[in-house]
């Protein structure tokens, strides 16, 4: 496939299909197509996730991430951490549902024709963040199961764990402070505060008030009206 190994490459959106189509149109600008292996949203840039309904657990966004072999990347991780849902095959590709020693949820994912991740830009996803609460044995796992490496950096908020892989930065490995881990998708948007407007209007819940800083840009946190968390980002 042409998205990269070792890539976050989608979303999937568990939530009140029928008030979430709404919400994420006029929130984030997705267009929705149905499609069958369910509403597949599609920002600006092209296809970046899509909904489905509600299952047993907390309504959520659970990133999926490419790998090279599914069921050898599924099976490793396994010995470590666990496997919700084995290799399962869909209309576009086959994947997988597992979580981290400590716990944190994903997918994996392999496609199984020549497929393209949705450009960056306004709707697109800017940054994926594993809040852990057990970063050391996360990384570690990371590591063995995928082969990511990690650069470390001190923050005033404390350790930031910066994920790797061909070269390229994937993403965040941070503390989580809410006694949960979990992983944390920031989508870009043109201006958060107008943003954030939009998710109150629409019946999303603010719960956290926008912050700038120097180095990242304008970002908060909120809900959709079924309660799955994502975070906005004006990038500076």
């Amino acid at each position: 496939m042409s998205i990269e190994n070792n890539t976050f490459c989608w979303t999937g959106i568990t939530t009140d299909i029928h008030s979430a189509k709404g919400f994420y149109a006029a929130v984030l600008g997705w267009n929705m197509v149905d499609s069958p292996d369910g509403t597949v949203c599609i920002a600006p840039g092209g296809a970046v996730a899509h909904l489905q309904a509600p299952g047993e657990g907390p309504n959520s966004w659970c990133t999926f991430l490419a790998v090279d072999d599914l069921d050898a990347r599924t099976a490793r991780a396994g010995e470590q951490g666990s496997i919700l849902i084995p290799p399962t095959a869909l209309t576009a590709g086959r994947f997988s549902v597992v979580s981290t020693p400590s716990g944190a949820v994903f997918a994996l994912y392999d496609a199984t024709e020549a497929d393209e991740l949705a450009k960056p830009g306004p709707g697109s996803l800017q940054w994926l963040e594993l809040q852990s609460t057990d970063p050391k044995a996360d990384l570690s796992w990371m590591a063995s199961v995928f082969g990511f490496t990690h650069s470390t950096q001190q923050t005033p908020q404390g350790l930031y764990h910066t994920l790797e892989a061909q070269g390229s930065v994937r993403g965040g490995v941070t503390a989580s402070q809410s006694g949960q881990s979990f992983f944390f998708s920031r989508v870009q948007v043109q201006d958060v505060d107008a943003t954030l407007d939009q998710v109150t209007e629409h019946g999303g819940q603010i719960l956290s008030a926008a912050v700038s800083t120097p180095s990242h840009g304008r970002m908060a946190t909120v809900s959709d009206p079924s309660g799955a968390v994502f975070g906005l980002i004006q990038p500076s």
